[in-house]
């Protein structure tokens, strides 16, 4: 079967919050596969963007991930339900764009009751704790800074 042509889009910058947040509260729920594929597809951007006239096909995700076509669509439908990803197809021109978004705030996800409810279940009490005290002083520390630069 024959790869589709491929094109990331990141719908939002990734600071380096966004990548705590990514390790400490979604890698539990979403699993090392799926964060590589995220981590993947947000530095592919980068890189091919430049490249608008090179057609680059999901067998370099496959290649590079070492991905059968099962798994990658497995990986894809766990960042999808966690709104990471979105996949817009076009199966008459076998073509892809993966929309990247950046991962909620932390406040955000754990005022999420799925998101929060997920973490926790794949997680101890004490790491779910643990997740919420360093993204909160990591918050406090980045508004903190904001205002002495002021």
């Amino acid at each position: 079967m024959e790869k589709y042509v491929y094109k990331v889009v990141l719908k939002n910058s990734i600071s380096a919050l966004d990548q705590k947040v990514l390790t400490y509260l979604y890698l539990p729920i979403i699993g090392a596969k799926a964060m590589a594929l995220y981590q993947f597809l947000a530095y592919e951007y980068e890189s091919i963007k430049e490249l608008r006239n090179m057609k680059i096909t999901e067998e370099r995700i496959l290649k590079n991930l070492g991905y059968s076509e099962d798994a990658l669509d497995k990986q894809c439908k766990k960042l999808e339900a966690l709104n990471l990803l979105e996949i817009l197809q076009n199966n008459k021109k076998q073509h892809k764009i993966y929309n990247v978004y950046a991962p909620l705030e932390p406040s955000d996800f754990f005022a999420n009751k799925i998101f929060s409810a997920l973490l926790l279940k794949n997680t101890s009490k004490d790491d779910f704790d643990i997740a919420r005290f360093i993204l909160k002083m990591k918050v406090i520390f980045l508004m903190n800074k904001v205002t002495l630069k002021e």
